[in-house]
């Protein structure tokens, strides 16, 4: 039973050199939770937060691989490397809202196409509305909550608040519907 809930050892604590290397994991882990929650508002390529995490990930094994085959387990050293991976990408997005010091601006931009989706949630279904819009010449899906429905499908256009974020990506602050 012991081994089923420490699975891949993930709970076992591990130490070296006075650190407790698993937290990198779980912090990594924490941060692609939270970029996943704010995917609605991530203008961000999917392929260049995906260069980011590797390109992170790679440069971390090539500096410490020596380390990773004398202490870790390879399969470790590659979980490892993923969630480090994680906290770039994490890094990068989060610092290219902060370190932009243009100023926001507001469009009004119509809505392409409402499409319905199930949320997946259980004894909670529903469906909820996701709208499809084109910032700075670039689609983008956002999904609201079921609880929107009415608003979203009176709606023609949607006001929304963005900067030009530190690295070049635009960042979007706020989206409001527009009564049409």
């Amino acid at each position: 039973m012991n081994k089923l809930v420490d699975f891949m050892g993930l709970f076992k604590a591990r130490e070296k050199f006075g650190l407790y290397y698993q937290n990198i994991s779980l912090v990594g882990l924490a941060c692609l939770g939270t970029i996943y929650l704010e995917s609605n508002y991530l203008l961000v390529p999917l392929k260049t937060l995906a260069l980011v995490g590797v390109l992170a990930s790679i440069v971390v094994t090539v500096i410490f691989i020596k380390y990773y085959k004398r202490e870790f387990g390879i399969i470790w050293a590659l979980f490892h490397n993923l969630t480090i991976g994680c906290i770039a990408v994490y890094l990068f997005v989060f610092t290219n809202d902060i370190l932009s010091t243009k100023p926001l601006s507001i469009e009004i931009v119509p809505i392409e196409s409402v499409k319905l989706q199930d949320n997946h949630q259980r004894g909670n279904r529903a469906l909820e509305p996701v709208i499809l819009v084109t910032i700075k010449n670039r689609q983008h899906k956002i999904t609201y909550h079921h609880s929107t429905f009415k608003r979203v499908m009176q709606s023609k256009n949607v006001e929304i608040t963005i900067k030009e974020g530190f690295w070049g990506y635009w960042v979007l602050k706020n989206v409001e519907f527009v009564k049409s």
